[in-house]
């Protein structure tokens, strides 16, 4: 049975502070008693994904994580009779990841007074040297719904295979065991579960990179930046929900999935964002003069085969002209032309 409700008491010091009207001026301080309401904060458990581990500017490091909203949340509650708090931290605050010595995920961002940029030190935390949980912060970064439910995902053998996540290999209580197993373990008496986000995230940020799984169920056939299936979403999540109950939590919260098109990673720009004067525009496009001969000599070569069309030759010649114009980027939908002709090997995949 589906949990009925779900509720977060914020428990906070209230201190109500009375002025007296007597010769000394004096002031009374009432402390109020703190109390959790109905809630039994006493063994509480996160689980979820970067939202709920810390991941900050581009890693995951001791800073974000001891920030993390779990960790935030579990400070207040030990006034109400909240319990230790166990995370799995990293080494340092540089960030990033080692795997046999080699690094995979980046160090930290930093703003270096012109813009982000990487820290310039090399990661020490080594995923390989596994410290088990189960811990109290489940938040995993990267992991999308069904991830949680996957007895492989904490597997070190696995992550070549990209049925593992490091993060999670590095704090699994063993090989075989998922996400959720782990959090039910700790038997918590209140929950908290934000997952979901990366389930259509890595779709969008990947700009559309990958496949909308609408009426499949089955997640052992999808790309890491394909959208997830409704009903598996729904399925799963119910089964999440369903299993942190049963492990004894009588109360929690869940929380929503916002549009992902709204943070900032999206923020849009207008096609044409580049403005020029007439000279400049001129001395620009003798820049492009060699790209759109080279464009003119394979629709040459390539006419009558219906390899390359004139719209795709219109589309792929740059043009600037005096005013607002559009940038240049890479197609990958645009036809390899080397592919057909070594001879126009040298051709990007370029269009305005």
């Amino acid at each position: 049975m589906l949990l009925k409700k779900y509720i977060l008491l914020l428990a906070c010091l209230a201190l109500v502070i009375t002025s007296c009207s007597d010769d000394d001026d004096t002031a009374i301080v009432e402390v109020i008693e703190v109390t959790s309401g109905s809630a039994d904060v006493s063994r509480y458990v996160a689980i979820g994904n970067s939202l709920t581990s810390g991941f900050t500017d581009g890693a995951l490091f001791i800073a974000g994580q001891i920030n993390s909203f779990p960790n935030t949340l579990s400070k207040q509650f030990s006034a109400a009779g909240g319990g230790v708090f166990t995370q799995p931290l990293m080494n340092d605050n540089i960030g990033g990841a080692l795997l046999g010595g080699n690094q995979i995920f980046n160090p930290r961002l930093f703003f270096d007074g012109s813009g982000p940029a990487l820290l310039p030190q090399t990661p020490t935390t080594e995923i390989a040297n596994i410290k088990p949980g189960p811990y109290n912060n489940m938040g995993i970064p990267g992991a999308k719904s069904f991830h949680l439910l996957s007895n492989s995902y904490g597997n070190l053998g696995a992550i070549s295979t990209g049925q593992a996540n490091p993060y999670f290999v590095r704090m699994a209580s063993s090989p075989s065991a998922s996400v959720l197993q782990d959090a039910m373990a700790q038997s918590p008496t209140f929950f908290s579960i934000w997952i979901g986000n990366n389930d259509v995230l890595s779709y969008s940020s990947s700009g559309g990179d990958g496949t909308d799984q609408t009426g499949n169920p089955d997640p052992s056939t999808y790309g890491s930046n394909d959208i997830t299936d409704p009903g598996l979403f729904a399925n799963v999540y119910a089964g999440i929900v369903n299993g942190m109950v049963s492990s004894g939590a009588t109360e929690g919260v869940v929380l929503n999935i916002p549009d992902v098109t709204s943070i900032p990673f999206f923020t849009t720009i207008p096609h044409n964002p580049i403005p020029l004067d007439g000279p400049t525009a001129g001395a620009v496009n003798t820049g492009y003069a060699p790209y759109n001969g080279g464009l003119q000599a394979a629709f040459a070569a390539l006419t009558g085969t219906g390899l390359f069309t004139a719209e795709e030759l219109a589309k792929r010649t740059i043009n600037f002209t005096a005013g607002q114009n559009a940038v240049v980027i890479v197609d990958e939908s645009l036809t390899d032309l080397g592919a057909i002709n070594p001879a126009f090997s040298t051709l990007p995949k370029l269009r305005q």
